[in-house]
Parts: C-alpha cells; structure tokens; sequence
C-alpha cells in the first residue's frame, strides 16, 4: 500500500498492490515443464551464440598459430594466412613482414655459409689434379638423376648442398694417399674410410644442414651391404645417399686417375650393368643410365 496523493489534490489517493503468491505458484506448477523447456532452450541457445562469437574470434588466432609453429620448425617459406580486415589482418601482415625479413636473412648466411664450404672443398680437391673438380661435376650428374626422379625443389636442394660436400672429410687425408698411383695399404684404406663421417662431423653444428648430414655420411654404403661406415643395406640407405653414390662412382670412372685411365662410356654402362643390385640401387642406376642416354642423344653423341 502506498499513499501516492500529490500536493494540492482534494482527495488522498492510495495505491494498493496486491500480489497473489498462490497464483504465481499455481501458474509454475500447472506450466512447468514449458518453464523448463524455456530455460533449457535459452541456455542452449546462450551457449551456441557463445561458442560461435568464441569461434568467430579464435579461429585466425588458432590459424596464425598453426603457422607460427610450423615456422618455428624451420619451414620459413609458409605464410600467414587471413581474410580479417581488422586488428588480427594487421597482426599477420605484420608478421608476414617479419617472416620475410628472416627468410632472406637465413638464405643470405646459408649461401655465405654455402660458399665458405664450397671453398674449403675447392681447396682440397686443388691439391690434387685428379680430383679437381669432382665435387661440382658429381653435383651436375645427381641433379641430373634428381630430376628424370621428378624430385621437388626442396629435396633436390639437400641433394645438392651434399653433393658439393660430399668428400669434404678429406681435409682430414693425406694428399700422398689421394695421389697414390697404385693400390692403399690397409691403414691407408682406413684412413679413406673415415672420410664421410668426418665429413659429417664438420657439418654436423649447422641446423640447416640437418637433412644433408646423413647423406654425407652415407653416400659410400653399398646396395647390398658391403659399403662403410655403417654397412646398411637396400633401402636403409637414404635415397639420396643412394643417389650420390651413383654420381660419385660415375664421375670417378669417367675422370683419369693416377692407377688408370678414365674409362669410356659403353665400359661405364657396362660397369653399372654389373654392378646394379650390388654397388648401387638397380632401379636408380637404370634411371640413370636412360638419363645419359637422353642426354648424350640431345647433345648428340
């Protein structure tokens, strides 16, 4: 009850409010469980009006995210991603830039760092007539392989910074055992031996040259195990050991020798011939027989 008479009025005014608390709970009891329907549809839908504003919002970040940790992997050639005009699409043209930066940062130390090694194997190979240019030419034979495989760009990157490097270990040889002209003592041949895992070890510090460690370290195992350092056999040779193998072998029959004469071409696919299955992987070694033929028929030979 309440006395609402203004200022003035002739007549008092009361206002009486009654609530009948037996009807509101009547009204409950006879519609519950349309209340309950009620309640539960508003808490559903509360809850998937939440989820999707949530989603709406969280979905470039978790994106931008994903893409962040890949990148931190090392795989600096991804983007990142979004169609958002608002602050997050300023956020990832903004890191995008950053990305950029450090991607031409990392290639340009990488082919200064590419370069050091590439003279350091030049250096080497200079202190004997018989091995001056190997590296490069064995280079040229794997891309070849390499590509008649339809290798992608990145794989065939790795095969290339390891076969520029692949005899780098020999820093650690001797020259009078590189030159000799007649057969290694067994503690020469020892001393060959340990050539890819040196050449392993001195790259072995740099983390862009994690992948074409292993190919420095295996590209003298042979296809059936009789190869070293490890001995491994068929297919537990990486490939592009295995690749390498086979442009290393060639460019050493192809070259003269101080103990012999390079060897012609039909002796070296007859070599490979014999050698398929034993030296080195039979079907890369056929793949790279029909790639010189290809090639010897465009530059016609």
């Amino acid at each position: 009850m309440s006395d609402i008479t203004r200022p003035g009025d002739h007549h008092r005014y009361i206002l009486n409010l009654q609530v009948n608390r037996l009807g509101i709970v009547a009204l409950f009891n006879r519609n519950v469980y349309k209340f309950f329907a009620f309640g539960l549809l508003l808490l559903l839908v509360s809850h998937l009006l939440g989820h999707l504003f949530s989603s709406f919002l969280a979905r470039p970040i978790i994106s931008l995210a994903r893409e962040a940790e890949a990148m931190a992997t090392g795989d600096f050639d991804r983007v990142f991603q979004t169609r958002e005009k608002n602050e997050i699409g300023v956020l990832a043209e903004a890191l995008n830039s950053l990305v950029a930066r450090l991607r031409t940062d990392i290639r340009e130390r990488e082919e200064l760092l590419l370069g050091t090694l590439l003279a350091l194997t030049r250096s080497i190979e200079a202190k004997s007539p018989w091995t001056a240019g190997h590296s490069e030419r064995v280079t040229g034979y794997a891309e070849q392989l390499a590509g008649s495989l339809q290798l992608d760009a990145k794989t065939r990157q790795v095969l290339k910074i390891a076969a520029v490097l692949h005899d780098i270990g020999k820093i650690a040889v001797p020259g009078r055992i590189l030159d000799k002209d007649g057969l290694l003592s067994t503690e020469e041949y020892v001393l060959v031996k340990e050539h890819p895992q040196t050449g392993a070890d001195i790259i072995a510090d740099i983390p862009a040259y994690e992948a074409v460690r292993p190919v420095i370290l295996y590209h003298h195992e042979h296809w059936d195990g009789s190869g070293y350092p490890a001995g491994l056999q068929g297919e537990d040779i990486p490939l592009l050991a295995r690749i390498l193998t086979i442009a290393d072998v060639y460019d050493a029959l192809l070259e003269d020798r101080p103990y012999r004469k390079g060897l012609g071409r039909e002796e070296i696919r007859a070599y490979f011939k014999a050698e398929r299955g034993k030296l080195f992987d039979p079907e890369l070694a056929d793949a790279f027989m029909q790639s010189l033929l290809s090639k010897s028929a465009e530059d016609g030979q």
